[in-house]
């Protein structure tokens, strides 16, 4: 219970900072490339698919610098693993849950440039239609994966008119590469997904 109130405490001390703000939130949507590099290990050679990524976020200003930004993201694509002498491939769905803080070092007209860092949480749930080995379709039983993240990236905002806006940004996330609980398919390594968007801000 004393845990609860401490939460709300500082969940209402932020909003408390935030509203001396003239405009204490921003909401985005955006879209862009969903790039990831290949890794290896465990005698295993991990590639995913290029795919696209959606986001929505909702920052919340507590100065002309400071923010918290917090992010949804959804994306599919294919996994695939190379294990001499197997190929496998196991389509998944991504979902994105993350906080980071946002420093905005400073504005030019109506540009305000930014950068992020922050974590959250990747969740890969395999699509059992589309698992195959060596490209023949067969059922494996993968399980869903909750991967812990770290968050860095940076961009641009582009004011259009006082509450509107348009965001450029890159966006890398670090995490551990996906086995869906198949032995075979682990490597230890460590991913890095790359989301470059683009897309609209609110104010308000």
């Amino acid at each position: 219970m004393l845990k609860l109130g401490a939460i709300l405490a500082v969940l209402l001390f932020f909003v408390s900072l935030a509203s001396a703000q003239e405009f204490p939130f921003d909401v985005s949507v955006s879209a862009g490339p969903l790039l990831s590099r290949s890794t290896s290990g465990n005698q295993t050679t991990q590639t995913a698919t290029k795919t696209g990524v959606a986001l929505a976020n909702i920052r919340l200003n507590f100065s002309k610098r400071n923010s918290a930004e917090f992010t949804f993201g959804r994306s599919r694509n294919t996994q695939e693993y190379s294990s001499n002498p197997y190929q496998y491939r196991i389509q998944d769905t991504i979902t994105e849950y993350s906080g980071a803080y946002v420093f905005r070092p400073f504005r030019w007209h109506n540009f305000r440039p930014f950068l992020l860092a922050g974590g959250g949480a990747l969740r890969f749930n395999p699509i059992p239609a589309g698992t195959t080995i060596n490209l023949i379709q067969i059922s494996l039983p993968t399980a869903t994966e909750t991967r812990g993240t770290f968050v860095y990236g940076g961009g641009v905002d582009y004011h259009i008119t006082r509450r509107w806006g348009v965001r450029l940004q890159y966006r890398g996330l670090l995490y551990k590469v996906p086995d869906f609980n198949i032995n075979s398919l682990f490597t230890g390594a460590t991913g890095n997904l790359s989301e470059p968007t683009l897309g609209v801000v609110f104010r308000f």
